[in-house]
């Protein structure tokens, strides 16, 4: 039983990860999308595109969190987490 209990823990945060990563590549692509326009519309010196290109390199650096955390989860032995 214990076993089993541990493996669909695994299995639900594949679930979630694939969940946060799908979200977070529409975020990005979407974004992406903004900041083409605000170039062709309004140049890359206006402050809305600037404002676009942080926030492009904001979803990055949340993809980059989330991969690490997930990494960190994946290779922490069980134990630690049950406080064997």
């Amino acid at each position: 039983m214990f076993l089993l209990d541990v493996s669909l823990v695994l299995i639900f945060s594949d679930i979630e990860k694939a969940q946060m990563t799908e979200l977070a590549f529409a975020c990005a692509q979407h974004e992406k999308k903004t900041y083409d326009i605000l170039v062709k519309q309004l140049g890359e010196e206006d402050s809305r595109t600037r404002d676009s290109q942080n926030w492009m390199s904001t979803f990055k650096a949340r993809e980059l969190q989330v991969d690490a955390v997930f990494q960190e989860c994946y290779f922490t032995p069980v134990s630690q987490f049950l406080n064997f």
